[in-house]
Formats: structure tokens, sequence, C-alpha cells
């Protein structure tokens, strides 16, 4: 048997997918309820769904076709499209999703069960004041930021303070918003290193949060009541009840270049599988979960749970992602230059679509124009080209 540690998106998508091939496989969630309590902006790509051969289901109760990226001066670039480019989800029904479907596929779900001990071989978990020690093949460390599976096993993995983020979010109505927009705000008062975002759940409902450097002076809450307090009128905070209340902490850097070891692998959160630009890490969790799943069903049908045989699952997901992040890691510190001057003429030199542009191709003719009409965006191009 396989034993998952935590039942979020990764540890749910891949005893699923392992399900699905018939390798038994038992997920073990220290909460009574799978998906609660919600530590995200809710936010997932109709790409991300599509690769993850996941249909769209009542759990995605918005859907989104663009966004506005706010400056400090209030002036804002809107980047729109004409179809659906994603959708916010109601999480807690999407990992009930996810954990209906891995039952249904052959899965064991157990909610309620807190894993106290581990070891190769074993897992010792708690339901009711009562101990129970289950005999595995291998264990995988789904178990979010704090990785408690990982320390048990033996591994230190510090992760430095500078490489976390700290996020707070309330879930508001009424509001008055455009359903299907993201607003991005970057601030480096409100959001030092990070930025404010509100993403509609309805015609009037949004989850309005905050990710901020580990290290900033105030709590992410009192960032987050700041930006509350500066933009009531313009969304109508003052009179909007808050209906939720969410947050946690985000690994956004130190990548781990070992994933797996003898009888053991991590995934998600916990093998820090986030973008380190904007925080998001559901869609990168269950593709790391979807590669995990495939080498653990090679080493299940060779009844091989070595390092050796794991380690494949290192080799692919650097090849398909992990160098990627570590570039993405980088331009993530050379964001962290960028001034608040800097963002206002950011927005107002650039078009939603010339923005696009340089992202995918960053010395685009586009951005050579604007160098020629703006001396300054080479002193800011220089700080994230270098």
């Amino acid at each position: 048997m396989i034993g998952v540690v935590g039942g979020g998106p990764a540890g749910l998508y891949l005893a699923w997918r392992l399900a699905e091939e018939g390798v038994p496989v038992t997920v073990f969630e220290k909460k009574n309820e799978i998906g609660t309590p919600v530590r995200c902006g809710e936010a997932l790509g109709k790409d991300s769904l599509e690769a993850l051969e996941i249909p769209v289901g009542p759990w995605a109760v918005q859907e989104i076709r663009g966004a506005r990226l706010f400056a400090p001066s209030g002036d804002y670039v809107e980047i729109l499209y004409d179809h659906v480019q994603g959708y916010l989800l109601e999480r807690k029904a999407f990992e009930k999703y996810l954990a209906k479907r891995a039952a249904r596929a052959g899965a064991l779900i157990l909610a309620g069960h807190e894993v106290v001990d581990l070891s190769k071989g074993e897992i010792v978990a708690s339901h009711l004041g009562e101990e129970r020690t289950y005999r595995v093949d291998m264990i995988v460390g789904a178990d979010g930021i704090e990785a408690w599976s990982a320390r048990m096993y033996g591994l230190n993995l510090p992760l430095p303070v500078h490489e976390m983020d700290k996020a707070f979010e309330y879930e508001m109505t009424p509001l008055d918003l455009d359903p299907h927009v993201l607003d991005f705000y970057f601030d480096t008062e409100l959001a030092p290193r990070g930025y404010v975002w509100v993403f509609p759940k309805d015609k009037d409902t949004a989850n309005v949060g905050v990710g901020v450097a580990g290290d900033a002076p105030k709590t992410a809450r009192e960032y987050l009541d700041m930006f509350l307090e500066r933009y009531s009128e313009k969304y109508g905070f003052e009179s909007a009840s808050i209906v939720e209340v969410k947050g946690g902490g985000v690994p956004v850097g130190g990548l781990l270049r070992q994933l797996s070891w003898d009888g053991f692998l991590l995934v998600g959160d916990a093998a820090r599988q986030v973008h380190p630009l904007h925080g998001g890490g559901m869609a990168l969790a269950m593709e790391a979960a979807k590669i995990a799943s495939e080498v653990i069903v090679k080493a299940w049908r060779k009844r091989d749970f070595s390092r050796e045989v794991l380690m494949e699952y290192d080799r692919v997901w650097w090849e398909k992602r992990g160098k990627e992040l570590e570039s993405l890691v980088k331009k993530r510190k050379a964001f962290e230059k960028l001034t608040n001057e800097d963002f206002n003429l950011l927005v107002r030199a650039f078009t939603g679509e010339e923005i696009m542009e340089i992202a995918h191709r960053p010395l685009s003719p586009s951005l050579l124009k604007k160098l020629a009409r703006y001396p300054r965006l080479l002193t800011i191009f220089s700080k994230v080209l270098s």
C-alpha cells in the first residue's frame, strides 16, 4: 500500500491517479473535513484543468476572462480575452470532488486521521484519540508547507523566512465588482514583495487577499486592512460582510533539488512546488502529483521503492518545471527591487497586450520602442534582466 500524508489537491490527485492504475493507496488527512481550512485565492487556469484531465464541475463557480493590473497611482492596464481563461473555485467543494473521484477509483480516504509518527514501512495515525499502525510500501508527503512528514522521516529541509510569503484573505459580499476580471494591486506600502488581489466568486462576492514577504514588518492582516480602508469606496468594503477568513504561509523559494528518498517522496507545498512570482500552487502541485504517480506505478509493479527508482520523479519534475521555477525565483528577487515609482511608470508606458508580449518575449519590439520613449524603463528592466 502507498500511504499519502495530506488530503489537499496534491495528495488527493495522486491517490486518484494511483487508484486508477490499480495501486492500493490510503490518504491520511488530519482535518475532520476535506478541503478545510481554505488557504488560497482559489483561482485555477483552464489550461491546467485540461492538462490534468479534470472536467469542469459545479465547484468552478466563476468564469474568468481577464485581469487588471493596478499601480499605486490608481492607473491600471487591462488584459482581456474573448474566451474563458480560468475559474474561481469553491475549493472545499473541489477537494471533496477529488476525494470522491479517488475513492470511487479504489483509494481509501481517511479524514480525521492525524499522522503522529512514521518511518520506512509504516505510518502511525491517531483517530478520535486512538492510534493505529499501518504497514505501507512507501510514503508520500503531501502535507503542505509545514511538511511534518519529512521531519518525521528524519529529513532536515529548512526554509528561510525570506523564501516564504505570508498571506491573509477575506471572502466578502456584497461588493461592486466586474465578475469576470481578476484585480491585482502592486504597491510596496500595501504589499511588500507581493500584491493584493480581488478575485470575484460571483457577481458581488470576492476573495480579497494579500501576500507579502515572510519578513515584512507588519502582519499580512494589517496590510490587507490598510488596502480595505484605502479602496473602500471603490469596492464598497465598508458595508460588506466577511463570510470567511483564510490565511497561511506560501513557499516562494528554497526549491528542493532532491524530492525523493528510499521509500519516500514529497509533492505540492511540502516540496515547495509553488510559482515564485504569483504564489499559485494548486496546478503545480497536481502536475507534480501526476508525474509522481507515473513513477510510483512503475515502482509498484517492480515492488522496488528505492531512491534509485523513485529519483525518476526528481529528474522529470526538474526537466519539466524545476528549471523554469528556478529562473522565476531569480525574477522574483528582481521584482523585489521595484519601487512604487517603477510600477506607476510601467502602467503608464504599456498596454495590456504589450505586457503580455514582453512576458513571452522580453526583448520584444514593443519594449525596444518604449525604451526610446521612456528612458527610465532601461533602469527598471535592467533590474529584471540582470
